[in-house]
């Protein structure tokens, strides 16, 4: 029962840890995770991969998880059900740093093999770019000038378009 009060009082703030969180999640990469493959998607001008942005989605999973059990051993509910709870979180915070790893080997490798066979050229002169944690891609090598921007490479991509075409 001791356990359980502990839980209860540090429930409040479990919840704040979440919200934030969640919105640093979204904020940071989460967002542009999905930017990136809808870029693909479109064919945009220029892409942007943040390589580690998928973990954004791990970690928000995590917190989920971890505020649902806590919220589970405060009630309190079957342990059963706050075990089973503990062994996908276990199961989850190990694949994710599994993830992390395969991201972090693969990740360039594999864009440099298939974004050149979708039409894009790498990068590295756009503003903020060369980082360990991002690489641009653009589909006219004309459009890599060092100091532009994302926005500057979208803008010449729109004026560069056959009237009639976005």
């Amino acid at each position: 029962m001791k356990d359980v009060a502990a839980v209860r009082k540090f429930l409040p703030q479990i919840y704040a840890v979440f919200l934030v969180t969640a919105v640093l999640c979204y904020i940071t990469s989460f967002g542009g995770f999905f930017e990136q493959w809808n870029g693909l998607a479109r064919k945009a001008p220029v892409v942007r991969f943040t390589t580690f942005s998928v973990l954004t989605v791990f970690l928000a999973a995590i917190v989920a998880l971890l505020t649902i059990t806590l919220s589970a051993k405060a009630v309190p509910c079957n342990e059963r059900l706050t075990g089973a709870l503990m062994r996908v979180l276990n199961v989850l915070a190990f694949v994710s740093f599994g993830v992390m790893v395969v991201f972090a080997l693969a990740s360039a490798p594999l864009q440099r093999h298939y974004l050149p066979q979708l039409g894009y050229s790498t990068c590295n002169a756009l503003k903020g770019n060369p980082s360990v944690w991002f690489t641009d891609w653009v589909r006219n090598p004309d459009w890599c000038v060092k100091g532009k921007s994302l926005e500057w490479v979208n803008e010449q991509a729109r004026a560069a378009a056959p009237p009639g075409r976005p």
